[in-house]
């Protein structure tokens, strides 16, 4: 895997343009030509198609776990596919000695699968403002969305939910931390989507979002919240499994020697290794059941000798 990789035909302005336009953290991997003026641009966090057209020009990012899978046209020489949310797009007139490495490169961050969704009709100068700013050090972005037309954002990272509320002279954020949240719902009505935090029992909403993004940032949520459930599950499962019982060493002895790794006489040296480590339990008399210490001869209280 190399580190970055600039391709044929990328000119400086426009490397420039790309190195300036990336996040606190955000490294180049491979920036691509192709139809002489449009470039295929992988970073560390998103997938990117920026189209440059007379005057104008597109910027398209794109989270690594919506691209699918990468690999040659059908139709076309000298141009690669790339499957994004199951939905084929071409890239024309790549230079063909490139294809190998830009094929490492995208099925690295297909393997990677990192999420970073930006909504719909979201500024990117205040993403980076919320990343470069707001955002703690070793805190990762997942999602982004705008809210109440365009004036808020909600911000999800892999630890608390940020609700960014921009008013015209200042700006308030709150914090809700992921273990605080007890259920999200996203709500979707004619002209605007919501979502609806339960968090410790008190009702909070974030609303007036684009349609459609209600829902969806609903269920980006959700999706974090169970992997850290099932993270901290199989985290508690370890440290369950970690605890040693008197019982487990002699259990892994027994299976050695039945996989044939000790021999018999290995195995009788461990057993009485474990039998004399091993403080023996007190005995209870049979005759008038007074317990007694375990290297009494015999009982305290009848005078009865122990077995």
């Amino acid at each position: 895997m190399v580190d970055t990789f600039i391709g044929r035909d990328v000119k400086e302005k426009h490397k420039n343009k790309i190195y300036s336009s990336l996040l606190k953290g955000e490294k180049i991997l491979g920036i691509f030509n192709f139809k002489k003026k449009h470039y295929l641009i992988i970073t560390s966090y998103f997938v990117i198609i920026w189209n440059i057209g007379l005057g104008t020009h597109s910027y398209s990012r794109i989270s690594h776990d919506s691209v699918n899978e990468v690999r040659l046209s059908d139709t076309q020489k000298d141009a690669l596919s790339l499957l994004i949310d199951g939905k084929e797009t071409q890239f024309l007139q790549l230079h063909t000695e490139e294809f190998s490495t830009l094929t490492e490169i995208i099925n690295f961050v297909i393997k990677e699968g990192r999420t970073f969704i930006i909504g719909k009709g979201v500024d990117f100068n205040l993403v980076k403002k919320l990343n470069d700013e707001i955002i703690d050090d070793g805190e990762s972005i997942v999602a982004v969305f705008k809210g109440r037309r365009g004036n808020d954002y909600l911000c999800l990272t892999g630890k608390r939910v940020i609700l960014w509320i921009r008013g015209l002279i200042s700006a308030d954020i709150e914090s809700i931390l992921l273990e605080f949240i007890g259920s999200v719902e996203g709500n979707q009505g004619i002209k605007w989507g919501e979502v609806v935090f339960n968090v410790s029992g008190n009702i909070r909403k974030f609303g007036e979002m684009p349609r459609g993004d209600g829902k969806r940032a609903a269920g980006i949520i959700r999706k974090v919240l169970n992997n850290q459930q099932q993270s901290k599950s199989l985290t508690n499962q370890n440290l369950n499994s970690q605890i040693i019982t008197p019982e487990a060493p002699l259990l892994i002895i027994q299976s050695r020697y039945a996989k044939g790794e000790i021999t018999k006489k290995e195995f009788d040296s461990l057993i009485d290794d474990i039998n004399n480590s091993n403080p023996k339990a007190n005995f209870y008399c049979g005759a008038c059941g007074a317990e007694n210490a375990s290297n009494s001869s015999y009982c305290v209280e009848c005078g009865t000798m122990s077995k």
